[in-house]
């Protein structure tokens, strides 16, 4: 009998299935592009007491954890968050993936169907800000993995002899981010939102930014004031102690011609 017991124990230990880790909300089919793509669902831990979390997924891409805690509280669920970069090679094919979750020894794989298709269009992101002396500081990052030759094509917004200058093309490596330095001409005054246009592949994509232009005069008095600002401190009491000597050697003069103005007399 208890042969019988002790057989019936060991054949439940090695034959029973491992427990599985909760999930969720797992997209089993999804489609990717030239971007990252965000990935997410959520893991549950059932029992009473803390479990360590591991998650993975076996694909032909770079997988970046935007947030997967190192273990998840009793009677709680949490959002796991992947952000999945793809290749270029892998491009217009089917793979299936796998994702493993490992929660405290409960282990769960789903298999994802992923479809990468063919893209070639825009996707950056762009963040501008406008000098008063028409410099555009752009902060831009290519989301793709083909490098992209981008145009500083128009403006919006803003008065119609408002346009790009100088150099208007740059180009950006996959996935970089850097800051672009482009020039504005103009000549009538605006104070509000422009809309910056840049095009690539056909494709465009705009970001705004906030200017003011007084025009003419005061512009330029603005524009001074803005390279001082910029300027090294010594440099400014440099040019300070040049403009002192300026004025005494031209009030100086101004007396010295005064005086043999007088003699001649």
């Amino acid at each position: 009998m208890r042969l019988e017991v002790l057989s019936f124990l060991v054949a439940t230990v090695l034959f029973a299935p491992l427990a599985a880790a909760a999930l969720s909300g797992v997209d089993q089919e999804i489609s990717i592009g030239e971007s990252a793509y965000t990935y997410s669902f959520r893991v549950e831990n059932n029992s009473d007491v803390t479990k360590p979390l591991t998650v993975d997924l076996q694909a032909p891409v770079r997988v970046l954890d935007i947030f997967v805690p190192t273990q998840i509280s009793p009677r709680r669920s949490e959002r796991i968050i992947l952000r999945i970069y793809p290749e270029q090679s892998v491009e217009g094919t089917t793979y299936n993936g796998q994702l493993s979750v490992d929660l405290g020894g409960e282990v769960s794989q789903k298999a994802i169907i992923m479809h990468f298709l063919s893209q070639h269009g825009c996707p950056l992101d762009i963040d501008a800000n406008i000098s008063v002396d028409g410099t555009v500081l752009a902060n831009v990052t290519n989301k793709s993995y083909r490098p992209k030759a981008v145009k500083f094509q128009s403006i919006r917004n803003v008065p119609s002899d408002w346009k790009p200058a100088g150099d208007t093309d740059f180009s950006i490596s996959p996935f970089e981010t850097r800051t672009v330095q482009l020039h504005i001409e103009r000549a009538s005054t605006f104070s509000g939102n422009a809309e910056l246009v840049f095009s690539c592949n056909g494709a465009g994509t705009s970001t705004l930014a906030r200017t003011e232009f007084n025009g003419g005069f005061f512009s330029g008095l603005a524009t001074i004031g803005y390279a001082v600002a910029l300027a090294d401190r010594d440099f400014i009491v440099d040019v300070f102690l040049i403009i002192i000597a300026a004025i005494l050697l031209i009030a100086f003069i101004a007396r010295l011609v005064r005086i043999m103005s007088l003699r001649a007399q």
